[in-house]
């Protein structure tokens, strides 16, 4: 690892319903494809969007 590399934190979920179905989101994004629910978090957010 370089001297200025970052890192970045982020979270997915793998939520079932009581069928036993998989909740996916099509991403308005990128390739567009099916991914699981989940997001990161940016250089410098806090939680709220609070500095």
């Amino acid at each position: 690892m370089a001297f200025n590399d970052t890192f970045r934190f982020g979270a997915h979920a793998i939520i079932f319903n009581s069928e036993g179905h998989v909740l996916l989101l099509k991403r308005t994004y990128g390739d567009k494809g099916w991914s699981l629910p989940g997001g990161s978090v940016e250089l410098g957010e806090c939680k709220g969007g609070q500095k």
